[in-house]
């Protein structure tokens, strides 16, 4: 038994939240009554997104949705024709059993908190392998989380008996953010060692932190796994309704108890919604007609408020706290969770059968390198989630899932100390490209995101710029292309399904007809195949799940290209030879790599003429960029390949070793970063300076070692400012402020200032310490931070600014607006980490950026692009 230790001026003030919304949530209980659940969220806008999100439908399809339109009427497919009719509010009992997985998934990142005698204090989670959250009223501080413990697995198994339980000690010294705020009250711990020594965090997965608006709408169901009253691991689901929303707390109805207070609460999709931390029945409330709500009414933070105030203060953690924190911002979903931890009742390190069903005596997961078998316990798996049997899945019967939305596409802090944006398109590229239908919260209006990779496409050529690849090595499946049988490369290119992806116009891909022409072109024979740009195997790693979908992904038209079969993309001797020692190289070393992989558009490339089709331009070139992270390293290196003479010859190309990372790859096809953005017109940033083929031979240690303490020094996200999404929203309240609070017109010209701009002016140079994505949102702008110089000529009324920024550490956020006709026609060019610029531009300080909502860092908002870098070679 546990006693309840909310402190009195939570309850008081979550009371007090409660009697001010009796009136919302009275409306709630009578719309979820009527059945009509959907109609108790105030803002059609936000139920329209919920919609969207969870059916991955556009808007007009997700407000038909909200109006109650019937879902059979709306050219849905049977899946979203259940969920839609879910959350009218219709069918709200019947879910596919692949939701219990899920549900599994999830939970296992949930754990007990107890003192070290055991005793029960109440409950977290995991939001990352290394950091757990709970509320501050369970630990308030650092000295109280040393005497704690997270115990994992406090649960009853299949057979209703207690499993083991895992606990974890806390590590408050490496990572401690608490707030005691009654309506933030939370705890952001780091997760020490096991107390057995064998087991690792990783294992139970977590409950990624989001701010998005679509996770949930009033009137949705909630689901709350929790250890009530300190007993073991239990779960409340189905007649839970979200009755209010306020702007950092959610209330619902659910069954809890003392011990559930830091609880995360769900929605049906498994995504945490809240933290929760207090409930009682409240009789106060009344329903429509009158009558006490004797049902537990609940209180709990919004997990958007939790990331909005952690994002407030990541700037004030010192970068090994950042680096954590930025883990936790961006955790991979539950469904990526890898297999599920062996039977608590082994000793760590016995050989064991995992849920797929392969040998693993290190436990890893993942199937042995360099088999293709599909075992019993993953076709039960597929079957479970809907898709079928195994058989004839692969080629002929790849399944897309089309609920695109639950795609996080490329993770640029994938390799965590070497974060890498997506490449930048130039302006006339922009023009080319084609627009997502719905981005959603993406500010990349171009980028397709899938399972673990991210494709921005040419329009006019209809092929990828680029294709960008998370690969984990240590988490690879290997899933068969077809049956298990041998097939002949013609065989299987023949019969391969690909797919139009619906987010952008299907004029932009090239399809199964345009494929078909060309082979009857060349009189039947499959002279070309569709390559992929991202390799199929490259993303499969994971959970089975996650690998089925992005399996499944490679197979839309958007990551194909026209390459010759036989003597090329199929060659041992070169693409595929190539993609081999990439790939090996990340399992060998369990590595986690990125690879960018592209054609490059030349102006002389070989024309197909068809007469419905037009002109296609066939690329003579392809090339890969590849980074990895070595012994604290960054390491990148670029690969380019021809296939002009095998278009011509089917030419058989020289047999080298490939396979040593990467000293060994074929002198043939050595490029440079700098090489293949010259060739493609791409902007790759930061990963010229890693080129390990910008010298002679593979740098040493020390002679990378300040480049790479400058990707670690403290620097804005590149992700937003401050609680500002975008670059270009902020510049827009600081338009705003200036206009009304800084100078008047009064025909005066004042010394540093633009008479009646309020703008101060200043002419300063620096070095590029970090390459930011651009921000596409608005307004282009080009993005970088820059490490301080001592200014020369600075008016005197801005000597004290800038000697504040140079006390600070001298980190200046750069901002280059182009492409509006009035200043750069296009991006800056050669901005990269270690180039010194020298810049002039109007001057926000910090102390103002953070008055403002941004980050606490001053801006130099560039407008003049007469001074261009100087390399620092």
């Amino acid at each position: 038994m546990i006693e309840n230790k909310i402190p009195n001026n939570i309850v008081r003030a979550a009371t007090d939240r409660l009697k001010r919304a009796q009136t919302d949530i009275s409306n709630s209980i009578q719309q979820i009554r009527r059945g009509q659940p959907l109609k108790a969220e105030p803002s059609e806008e936000r139920a329209m997104m919920r919609v969207a999100s969870a059916l991955n439908v556009d808007q007009a399809t997700a407000l038909r949705v909200v109006h109650y339109e019937s879902p059979s009427e709306l050219n849905l497919t049977p899946g979203q024709r259940r969920r839609a009719e879910a959350l009218q509010g219709k069918t709200v009992d019947y879910l596919g059993v692949a939701w219990l997985e899920a549900g599994r998934l999830a939970s296992s990142a949930v754990a007990r908190i107890v003192d070290n005698a055991g005793a029960p204090i109440g409950t977290g989670f995991l939001v990352s392998s290394n950091l757990l959250i709970t509320n501050n009223h369970v630990i308030p501080n650092q000295d109280a989380a040393q005497t704690m413990l997270a115990e994992f697995r406090f649960e009853e198994g299949n057979d209703s008996r207690a499993l083991r339980p895992v606990r974890f000690r806390l590590d408050p010294g490496r990572f401690f953010v608490t707030n005691a705020e009654d309506n933030l009250d939370f705890t952001l711990v780091k997760l020490g060692a096991a107390l057995d020594g064998g087991t690792q965090a990783r294992e139970f997965g977590c409950c990624p932190l989001s701010d998005s608006q679509a996770k949930h709408s009033v009137g949705e169901l909630a689901n709350v796994v929790q250890h009530p009253d300190g007993g073991m691991k239990q779960i409340v689901i189905r007649e839970n309704r979200i009755l209010n929303r306020g702007q950092t707390v959610l209330h619902y109805t659910a069954d809890t108890q003392p011990g559930s207070s830091g609880s995360p609460v769900f929605n049906d999709d498994w995504q945490v919604i809240a933290l929760h931390h207090w409930g009682e029945p409240f009789r106060e409330l009344l329903d429509p007609e009158g009558n006490p709500v004797a049902r537990g009414v609940n209180e709990g933070i919004r997990i958007s408020a939790i990331v909005d105030e952690l994002r407030s203060i990541r700037e004030r953690l010192q970068p090994p706290q950042r680096q954590l924190l930025d883990e936790a911002l961006t955790a991979a979903p539950p469904s990526e969770l890898g297999p599920l931890p062996a039977h608590p009742d082994r000793q760590p390190g016995d050989s064991r059968i995992n849920r797929l069903g392969y040998n693993t005596a290190n436990g890893n997961g993942r199937q042995p390198h360099g088999t293709s078998v599909w075992p019993a316990a993953f076709e039960n798996e597929i079957q479970a989630n809907g898709r079928g049997s195994t058989e004839g899945v692969g080629p002929e019967r790849v399944q897309i899932d089309t609920r695109y939305s639950n795609r996080r596409g490329y993770n640029e802090r994938f390799l965590r100390s070497f974060p890498i944006p997506l490449p930048q398109l130039s302006s006339k590229q922009r023009r080319q490209a084609a627009r997502v239908r719905s981005s959603g919260d993406n500010p990349n209006p171009f980028e397709l995101k899938y399972e673990h990779f991210s494709i921005v496409v040419n329009a006019r050529r209809r092929m990828p710029f680029f294709s960008i690849c998370n690969i984990d090595g240590s988490r690879r499946f290997t899933v068969d292309r077809g049956t298990g049988q041998v097939r002949s490369a013609e065989a299987a290119e023949a019969t391969e399904a690909w797919a139009i992806d619906p987010r952008i116009e299907p004029e932009a891909q090239l399809d199964d007809a345009f494929y078909a022409r060309v082979r009857r072109a060349m009189n039947g024979r499959d002279f070309f195949a569709r390559g992929h740009m991202t390799r199929r195997q490259d993303p499969l790693w994971g959970s089975a799940n996650s690998a089925l979908r992005a399996n499944a992904d490679t197979f839309h038209h958007t990551n194909g290209c026209p390459q010759v079969q036989y003597a090329f993309n199929g060659s041992q001797r070169v693409w595929q030879g190539i993609e081999n020692f990439i790939l090996d190289a990340a399992d060998e070393a369990d590595a986690r790599i990125t690879v960018i992989t592209g054609p490059i558009f030349g102006e002389n490339d070989p024309v197909f003429e068809d007469e419905e089709l037009g002109a296609i331009a066939f690329p003579r070139q392809f090339w890969k960029i590849v980074a990895r992270v070595e012994e604290d390293r960054p390491l990148v290196f670029a690969v380019l390949a021809d296939q002009s003479r095998a278009m011509e010859a089917l030419f058989a190309a020289r047999r080298e070793t490939l396979f040593d990372w990467p000293r060994n790859l074929s002198r043939e096809f050595q490029s440079s970063v700098s090489e293949i953005a010259a060739l493609t017109g791409l902007d790759f940033g930061d990963l010229e300076t890693f080129d390990v083929r910008g010298a002679e031979s593979l740098p040493a240690p020390a002679e990378s070692a300040s480049s790479f303490a400058m990707l670690k020094t403290s620097r804005p996200s590149s992700a937003g400012f401050g609680r500002f999404p975008t670059i270009s929203e902020f510049l827009e309240t600081w338009e705003s402020y200036r206009r009304v609070n800084v100078g008047s017109d009064n025909g005066e010209r004042k010394k540093g200032k633009s008479a009646g701009s309020g703008r101060m002016e200043v002419e300063v140079e620096g070095t590029v310490t970090r390459v930011l994505s651009d921000d596409l949102s608005g307004g282009l702008h080009q993005q970088f931070t820059i490490h301080l110089q001592s200014p020369k000529n600075l008016p005197e009324s801005l000597q004290g600014e800038v000697k504040k920024a140079l006390d600070a550490g001298g980190e200046v956020r750069v901002v280059v607006a182009y492409g509006d006709g009035r200043t750069s026609l296009d991006r800056m060019q050669g901005i990269r980490a270690g180039a010194k610029l020298q810049l002039k531009g109007e001057w926000i300080p910090a102390q103002k950026a953070r008055e403002l909502g941004g980050d606490p860092v001053p801006v130099l908002h560039h407008f003049r692009e007469r001074v261009l870098p100087e390399s620092t070679n």
